[in-house]
């Protein structure tokens, strides 16, 4: 349990050396001191990615612990030991398109000539009320329980690595040419308020829930976001691998044949697209208990893709993520 804190962030009771923060952190029960519970002592750590946080984030993350000089017990409220928990999401069913026709914001036919991100539920959603482990919501009080009620948490991809692929389409015609492009093969995390309200595609035996995010009613906060360049545009299945770290970049499809009746050998429009991260940084914290008190409820993973249709009339846009999983920690 975070030191002085109970359920729902809740302060309480003295905090003394050998209760409360021995039990927190660690340690023998006799010749217990004071030096061994400072920032970068024996049991306080104060390095490693998955351990602390960096010095300069001290002060919200692990109370106001010292390294050196004085230091009250007062300064441990609200500081704990390293947690984490870890939860399993469902990876996307890639046989039908990522953006189907009737889509709530019309569709790729809404914004052909130009890059758009949509974003989906893992397969399998049902909804955010209840809140899945195989599908992606976690509900924020949970973690905050299993975390033992700190202020701070962070979230990351857990798995070592996630393999993720697009799949465009080029058609050569008469007298020029269709593509649908796709891009940026991505996994997201957010923080969000209430349930959505998907839109499904017709394959109801593993539902793809589509979701407009900026139009759904409340500010969804992005914690993170991790993507593969992935460009494809000729019907090229084009992998890629996301790590925790960031996305490989992409491997362009090679150019397009002509149909028939078409040119034959006419290259498809294309381009380049590297991977990568936002936030760069694996250790941004946020405020889970302000986070809370202000109405967010759920941790939700999406699966995410950007598609352009160039020309023509195809459609054709497909996502394909595998199975991963994620951890939230202290």
């Amino acid at each position: 349990m975070a030191i002085g804190r109970t359920t729902n962030w809740r302060y309480v009771g003295p905090i003394s050396l050998r209760g409360t923060i021995r039990q927190e952190f660690g340690g023998p029960t006799t010749s217990v001191s004071m030096s061994r519970y400072r920032l970068g002592g024996s049991y306080v750590r104060d390095t490693g990615t998955y351990t602390w946080a960096p010095m300069a984030a001290r002060t919200t993350i692990n109370g106001n612990i010292a390294r050196f000089g004085q230091q009250a017990f007062g300064d441990y409220r609200g500081s704990s030991l390293y947690r984490q928990t870890i939860g399993n999401v469902n990876g996307s069913n890639s046989n039908v398109n990522f953006v189907p026709s009737g889509h709530p914001e019309g569709g790729l036919t809404a914004h052909r000539g130009s890059w758009r991100r949509y974003y989906a539920f893992p397969r399998g959603f049902r909804s955010l009320g209840t809140g899945s482990n195989a599908t992606g919501t976690f509900p924020l009080i949970n973690i905050a329980s299993t975390l033992s009620w700190p202020n701070y948490f962070r979230t990351n991809l857990r798995s070592t690595s996630v393999s993720v692929f697009t799949r465009g389409q080029y058609q050569g015609i008469k007298n020029g040419y269709n593509v649908t492009q796709c891009r940026r093969a991505a996994i997201a995390c957010f923080i969000t308020k209430t349930r959505a309200t998907p839109f499904f595609t017709s394959n109801t035996n593993n539902q793809h829930g589509q979701r407009a995010r900026f139009r759904g009613g409340d500010n969804w906060v992005n914690m993170w976001e991790i993507y593969a360049g992935a460009f494809s545009n000729d019907g090229t299945q084009v992998g890629g691998t996301l790590f925790p770290s960031g996305g490989t970049s992409s491997f362009r499809g090679s150019g397009g044949g002509g149909g028939k009746g078409g040119k034959g050998g006419t290259a498809a429009p294309g381009g380049f697209v590297f991977g990568g991260r936002t936030p760069s940084s694996q250790i941004t914290y946020f405020d889970i208990a302000s986070l809370y008190r202000g109405g967010y409820r759920y941790v939700q993973i999406m699966h995410s893709m950007e598609v352009n249709m160039l020309a023509g009339s195809l459609q054709t846009n497909r996502l394909g993520i595998g199975n991963f999983s994620i951890m939230a920690m202290t």
